[in-house]
């Protein structure tokens, strides 16, 4: 793992120092928002209870794929325990407190990146590269605010990609 953290603090550090500016926090602590589960859980009971068949079905999966995720998710934590870049979550951030105080992998780009692949059989090629980058900024937003290093960014994603095309073989 120490080689994990020379390569985050290396890719990093010299991007936190750089646009260290005090109106872009608050701006990345705007956008970081835009990808948590508070605001993913109305939009998916939306689609399955007020649309019809592909998006009830893509919430569904979509909702399975997180459940299973976030499992996986906080098992590694627990194995892991890597604490994270700025010590304990901000009481903001935190959901559940002793686990948010870890930091591999990011629930956060797991969700985010998951949401990517469900979406790609129900709304096709140009949403999901549009939720791609959305979800490529957002979670980038976590590393800028020391709250995940950029492994932890990177092994969320794939958790999230990949638990998301499991979900998609079994139920499509």
């Amino acid at each position: 793992m120490n080689i994990f953290l020379k390569l985050d603090n290396y890719i990093s550090g010299p991007l936190i120092e750089r646009f260290n500016y005090g109106g872009l926090k608050r701006a990345a602590a705007v956008l970081t928002h835009l990808g948590d589960a508070l605001l993913h859980i109305p939009l998916f009971l939306y689609f399955y209870f007020y649309c019809h068949e592909p998006f009830q079905t893509f919430a569904l999966i979509t909702f399975y794929s997180t459940i299973a995720g976030v499992l996986i998710l906080y098992a590694v934590r627990l194995s892991f325990k890597r604490r994270r870049p700025i010590g304990d979550m901000p009481k903001e951030f935190a959901i559940v407190p002793m686990l948010e105080n870890y930091s591999f992998p990011s629930g956060h780009a797991m969700r985010n990146f998951l949401f990517c692949v469900t979406a790609y059989p129900f709304f096709g090629i140009y949403a999901t590269i549009a939720l791609f980058i959305f979800a490529a900024f957002i979670t980038s937003t976590r590393v800028y605010l020391k709250l995940h290093y950029f492994s932890d960014i990177l092994a969320g994603a794939a958790l999230g990609m990949l638990t998301a095309y499991v979900f998609l073989k079994l139920y499509l």
